[in-house]
């Protein structure tokens, strides 16, 4: 190879090269120049003269980079610059960005320890978070969620990041209930087992059957959910099995502690969290699982009382229109008129108490007969409700037929 042409493929290479060099301290000013200038004001006024002279050379790296790119494109005959200058103008302009560097390197240890102090305070809150969790203390905007469908689209998201030796089967039962909860808090129970069954089963080969399916649960099979004590009625049960290693009984005492681990450091509090996601939920779990055995979760959500009606109300002969709030409520029994046999009103609706659409749709019919469901038996919530008769939730069968015998139908 000609020398001209070493050269200028040399300097052309040392400008690109100064240009990356420049620009990282350029990066490295614009990130620590707040804690600088917040810690000695001299250090930052030093700090942006370097930035400036960093700035500079770097347009300069730019431009005669440019230039010999240009010039050995027209021949080496006709070079625009000799090359007895940048050449030793490069390799100065090389060494200076090494010294600017380690200058930069000593200044920013200075801050080193505060801004190392920052994200350790950030991991104090949010470890603090991941304990309000575990304690069910974490505020919520619980909303109605189909789960079938949250599992669904999780399990599809999932199945390109678990290894191709474990099969993953998600099966939804059709016309679900909806259940009351957070969608990101669900996600996440849904992403802790499904990634902890995963875990289980390591690099080989191994199925993962995750099932979503609608269920009235006794007070005997509810004994066995760990959690605040359930009521009997209709859940969702989210049932998560893996062929895994298992767990042995001293294990699975300890699963739910948040300080407790069995992957090593740093990856504690996932099953701590569920729980307490759990707990939030008034939903409950129960764990089958032996060494060499695998490991079965089984979740229970309470299922929404919505649905629950409408099939009781359905199957005695009415026939039932799902409206959400009270402006919606009013137009549509502005709309129905003196068909409208029976109100069933929630207590706690989106855009105004359930009382206060119980009462405007009495002022508007005084006879029509009204259902007024709470979550809590309350004495004066029961007073309050009158004349409409109050059901505490979850509805049972025998008690709605009850309640519409006293109100004057037949069932």
């Amino acid at each position: 190879m000609p020398v001209a042409q070493s050269f200028a493929y040399g300097t052309v290479a040392a400008y690109a090269l100064l240009a990356v060099l420049w620009g990282a301290i350029l990066v490295l000013y614009l990130r620590y120049r707040r804690a600088a200038r917040a810690e000695d004001p001299l250090i930052a006024l030093l700090l942006a003269v370097l930035a400036l002279d960093a700035f500079k050379s770097l347009i300069e790296s730019v431009y005669f980079g440019i230039v010999w790119t240009a010039n050995y494109g027209i021949g080496f005959a006709a070079l625009r610059e000799p090359l007895s200058h940048p050449v030793p103008l490069t390799l100065t302009k090389v060494l200076n960005v090494f010294v600017a560097a380690t200058v930069l390197t000593v200044l920013v240890r200075r801050w080193l320890p505060a801004e190392l102090a920052q994200r350790r305070a950030q991991r104090g809150a949010a470890l603090t978070r991941q304990l309000l969790v575990y304690a069910g203390k974490q505020e919520t905007s619980p909303e109605p969620l189909d789960l079938g469908r949250l599992v669904a689209d999780i399990g599809e998201l999932l199945r390109v990041s678990i290894p191709r030796s474990i099969e993953l089967v998600v099966t939804v039962e059709p016309d679900l209930p909806e259940v009351r909860g957070e969608a990101a808090q669900l996600q996440q129970v849904v992403l802790n087992l499904l990634t902890n069954a995963a875990d289980a089963i390591g690099a080989g080969n191994g199925s993962i059957a995750v099932s979503v399916t609608g269920r009235r649960l006794g007070r005997d099979e509810l004994d066995g959910f760990r959690g605040d004590r359930l009521p009997a009625g209709e859940y969702v049960v989210l049932e998560v099995a893996d062929t895994g290693c298992g767990m042995d009984e001293a294990t699975r005492e300890r699963i739910f502690d948040p300080f407790f681990s069995t992957k090593g450091s740093g990856r504690g509090l996932g099953l701590a969290a569920l729980a307490g996601i759990l707990r939030a939920h008034a939903a409950g779990v129960a764990i089958d699982t032996a060494p060499g055995r695998g490991t079965r979760f089984r979740i229970a959500l309470p299922a929404l009382a919505r649905q629950q009606l409408t099939q009781l109300l359905t199957d005695v002969g009415f026939e039932v229109g799902d409206v959400r709030g009270v402006d919606e409520a009013l137009e549509a029994a502005a709309s129905v008129g003196a068909a409208l046999a029976l109100a069933v009103v929630d207590w706690d609706l989106p855009d105004g108490t359930g009382l206060k659409l119980a009462r405007l749709l009495h002022q508007g019919a005084p006879t029509l007969p009204q259902l007024l469901t709470s979550d809590t038996d309350l004495v004066e919530r029961r007073t309050a409700a009158a004349p409409a008769l109050l059901l505490t939730k979850p509805i049972r069968s025998d008690d709605l037929f009850a309640a519409l015998v006293r109100l004057g139908f037949t069932t």
